[in-house]
């Protein structure tokens, strides 16, 4: 998920990144000498300067997937304190005192008084429009998808290309900038009047869903990057921390808290699942990280996993760790620091729910270290009451003869540390995983199919009656350089009507700045490729830098319609049939919100279009790894008819 020495000169420019370089932020630092020392209980003195160059600088003076130091001085002092104690920093703070931690926050933040806030206007005054919904259409939109077959389908016949007259703006939601990267990547949840949307600020919004006014907001613990499901009256999610949440969906009180994972390096990337009163919270890790950026840093121990939880208390059902062989000792690497193993398969996708047959489907990522274990880069099936893990259908690619064993020390992301690749993969070939959950259709003739897309561009139909029996394969991606890591091929989903599969392709090469998308779609039955319809090559024309036209977000299928978003701001719809673009509008631009805040659209590199009655909401802006254009924008789109 991490990029190579070689692409930060493509994708992070100083420039661009404002980055503070190291002799800056000392020349800054010793301007400033009345905080380069702060006093703690026992009067030893802490050098805060030569603690920031020796254990934050490393990074957050150079270009980077990270924020830069003047990003960082935006948060409060509590705000970066927490994050070295229990946040994305916690493994690698791991040695500095309580004093030296508050020392760093209190330093870092005071070097701007420029802190954004949270405020959001626009709150609703009285009951406002109902969400109509037209005869045969769909009014919820409760996940990630309709249901949690994660097929991302809307049966409504009402949308027909001969009668689609394109899609009003009819309200925009501007987030309030106050996170360190500018991003609206969640996908909005709709039920009734209803939408629920979180953000990488940490807030939980319910918004009016026809005017876009608040009814309520709530504030995690950490930034959310997970669906707000509903069930009945109350909405679930998870923040980054693995905090999962349950609040009063007509309020926003919060019911219960509760802890998904307490490895030191455990994150929730994915989104959730909810079904018959169970949330299923899927568990990945920041690891394949911080093993880069710390030379010290033992890798690695973390183990994805699934958990539970009941809807109505908290209760924790049960919890699956996916690598079932226990962690041991491997040795040193040539740094001199332990090894640890079998590592890795974080889950980055959403859970899929089989009812049929009471399976939960979970899709993997890579592992980091040896031995190889069958559940990496995978569709494993487990027991939807119990968790036991009932089988597994592995998908690493046959030329990777080691296996999917990778992690960011590989690519050398910080210093040279290419030598902390695995030994059983000393060639770097990785990061393949599947980050796209798993699909479940049934055909016509009654056959029920499992569909799963790889990071390696390969479409796979699977027989759920046989253990994942493959009946087709079909590769609708380049096959890209095997050195890790990639942004190609299917990334975070794709959709699937009766007939078809509907699956973008990013093909991102971050080296050279570019990407080859393409919208393609699949015949369930045969494997066969109807159409496809490559992106535009024109379309980040006068566009940042970091602009590219690779297709990352999951589309949805509504009708005959297909609706994607790219990583270009473009949201376009296609005919499902045939693939005829039919309309084409670009996010990325400036907009003023209806709760009074001013922001801009940018990239739709991980959020599909969510579909309830005669609108459409989409978020817009990826500010993550500089991978996409940030932004900080949902919009709210009303059918027209011809």
């Amino acid at each position: 998920m991490f990029l190579q020495n070689s692409m930060l000169k493509v994708l992070f420019p100083l420039g661009l990144l404002c980055c503070l370089t190291l002799g800056a932020e000392l020349t800054f630092a010793a301007e400033q000498e009345s905080k380069l020392t702060t006093r703690v209980m026992d009067h030893k003195p802490i050098d805060v300067v030569t603690l920031l160059s020796e254990r934050c600088l490393t990074c957050h003076a150079r270009p980077g997937p990270w924020p830069n130091i003047a990003a960082m001085a935006r948060l409060s002092s509590e705000e970066i304190y927490h994050t070295l104690w229990a946040g994305l920093m916690r493994e690698l703070a791991d040695g500095l005192s309580d004093a030296e931690r508050k020392a760093l926050a209190r330093y870092i933040s005071g070097l701007s008084a420029d802190k954004p806030s949270l405020a959001s206007g626009g709150h609703c005054s009285n009951v406002t429009e109902s969400l109509g919904a037209k005869s045969g259409q769909s009014a919820d939109w409760p996940g990630w998808s309709i249901s949690s077959s994660n097929d991302r389908h809307v049966p409504d016949a009402a949308l027909d290309p001969s009668r689609f007259g394109g899609l009003r703006l009819k309200w925009a939601f501007v987030f309030p900038e106050a996170a360190l990267y500018t991003s609206a990547s969640n996908q909005p949840t709709v039920v009734g009047d209803r939408l629920y949307v979180g953000n990488t600020n940490g807030m939980v919004y319910a918004l009016d869903a026809k005017s876009g006014c608040t009814h309520w907001s709530f504030k995690a613990r950490s930034h959310v990057r997970s669906t707000v499901a509903v069930s009945g009256d109350t909405v679930v999610f998870a923040d980054y921390e693995t905090n999962v949440y349950a609040l009063d969906a007509a309020t926003g009180s919060l019911r219960w808290v509760a802890r998904a994972d307490e490895q030191p390096s455990a994150r929730m990337n994915g989104n959730v699942t909810v079904e018959n009163g169970v949330l299923y919270v899927p568990i990945s890790t920041n690891q394949e990280f911080t093993v880069s950026a710390l030379l010290t840093t033992p890798c690695c121990s973390f183990n994805g996993a699934i958990a539970a939880f009941s809807i109505d208390n908290g209760a924790l059902l049960w919890k699956t760790y996916l690598i079932d062989e226990p962690l041991m000792e491997l040795g040193v690497n040539e740094q001199g620091v332990k090894r640890y193993g079998p590592a890795g398969v974080g889950v980055w996708s959403v859970p899929t729910v089989d009812t049929r047959r009471q399976l939960l489907y979970v899709t993997t990522g890579n592992q980091h270290t040896e031995p190889p274990v069958e559940e990496s880069d995978a569709l494993v099936a487990l027991d939807l009451n119990t968790g036991e893990k009932k089988w597994v259908r592995s998908f690493v690619p046959e030329r990777f003869e080691a296996g999917d064993i990778w992690h960011g020390g590989c690519a050398g992301l910080v210093l040279d540390t290419t030598d902390l690749c695995s030994p059983t993969n000393p060639q770097a070939k990785g990061d393949r995983e599947i980050g796209a959950p798993a699909v479940l259709k049934t055909l016509p003739n009654g056959q029920d199919i499992v569909l799963v897309g790889t990071k390696d561009g390969v479409l796979f139909g699977l027989d759920p009656d046989r253990q994942g029996a493959l009946l087709w394969e079909i590769r609708l991606g380049q096959v890209l350089p095997d050195e890790g890591p990639i942004f190609g091929g299917i990334q975070f989903g794709f959709a699937a009507d009766d007939h078809r599969a509907y699956v973008p392709i990013a093909d991102m090469r971050p080296v050279q700045g570019t990407a080859v998308g393409n919208m393609t779609s699949v015949d369930l039955q045969t494997g066969k490729l109807v159409w496809e319809n490559p992106a535009p090559t024109d379309s980040c024309i006068d566009k940042p830098p970091v602009c590219n036209n690779g297709y990352m977000s999951p589309p949805t299928v509504a009708g005959s319609l297909v609706f994607a978003g790219s990583n270009d701001g473009y949201l376009r719809a296609f005919d499902s049939r045939d693939g005829k673009l039919l309309w084409a509008y670009d996010t990325a631009r400036a907009y003023d919100g209806v709760n009074g805040l001013s922001g801009t659209g940018g990239a739709i590199a991980r959020s599909g279009p969510t579909i309830t009655g005669n609108m459409l909401f989409q978020t817009s802006g990826y500010g993550h790894f500089s991978i996409g254009m940030p932004g900080n924008v949902l919009l709210a789109f009303e059918f027209e008819e011809k």
